[in-house]
């Protein structure tokens, strides 16, 4: 619904331009009547429209992408979690702590989450997962995956400690092997993010992930089209495969 309601303001902010629709920039100033109304603590600024030169720099060349299939806060504790499993055979794990920003621990508050999406707020179950080799992509949140044996065992032996002066999108983890041994992996933006940003591979494989279950075959002939949607003398290719 987010995304729903964000791509639709888009479309009518678009036809409301090209109709010629005009509004004071005023209302957009940095203390105008939109940042009073709607961020009333003083925590964020919006551009000068007068003074400035709009167009420069686009913030849609600045957007995230989701790797994982969950809350965008837990998204560092799996990258961590993907590079300690390299060393570690899960039946060897003796104890796990997982390090993360006080906002992150409040949202994700399922400790031992009964339901896929109740995995998806999950940092327990997240890390869990990540370390046995579960995707986590939308595929990687299913029932069967939160009952699967192994990761429930996981998931008892796992806290979550909340430090002060972590951000959303940092994380550490520590875990303790059986033999006394300590691994420690941390990461100081998770992947996705502009400043550490996934690749056209991974990209495409997200997209052919969501997408192939829908469409079968057409997927990747949807993708090659996206791919040079700015050479298109028509969208009726596009539409037909929608469709």
């Amino acid at each position: 619904m987010q995304v729903g309601n964000a791509a639709k303001d888009g479309v009518v902010c678009a036809r409301m331009a090209a109709a010629g629709v005009e509004a004071d920039l005023d209302l957009l100033a940095p203390n105008g009547g939109f940042i009073r109304a709607f961020v009333q603590d003083g925590s964020a600024q919006l551009a000068d429209l007068v003074d400035s030169k709009p167009g420069q720099d686009w913030a849609v060349l600045h957007t995230s992408f989701k790797p994982y299939a969950c809350l965008h806060g837990i998204h560092p504790s799996i990258d961590v979690a993907r590079e300690v499993a390299v060393d570690v055979a899960s039946d060897d794990v003796a104890a796990i702590r997982v390090f993360v920003a006080p906002g992150v621990k409040n949202v994700a508050c399922f400790e031992q989450p009964a339901t896929s999406l109740e995995a998806k707020f999950s940092v327990h179950y997240c890390v869990a997962a990540a370390l046995v080799g579960v995707p986590l992509g939308a595929g990687g949140f299913s029932d069967a995956s939160v009952g699967e044996a192994n990761i429930r065992r996981l998931i008892s032996l796992t806290e979550v400690v909340s430090e002060d002066g972590r951000k959303m999108l940092d994380s550490a983890i520590e875990v303790d092997l059986k033999d006394g041994t300590t691994l420690r992996g941390e990461t100081d933006l998770s992947r996705g993010h502009p400043g550490n940003p996934l690749s056209g591979e991974d990209l495409e494989r997200k997209f052919l992930d969501l997408v192939e279950p829908l469409r079968g075959p057409a997927a990747k002939e949807l993708l090659s089209l996206i791919q040079r949607f700015e050479s298109f003398d028509t969208v009726a290719d596009f539409g037909k495969l929608c469709r």
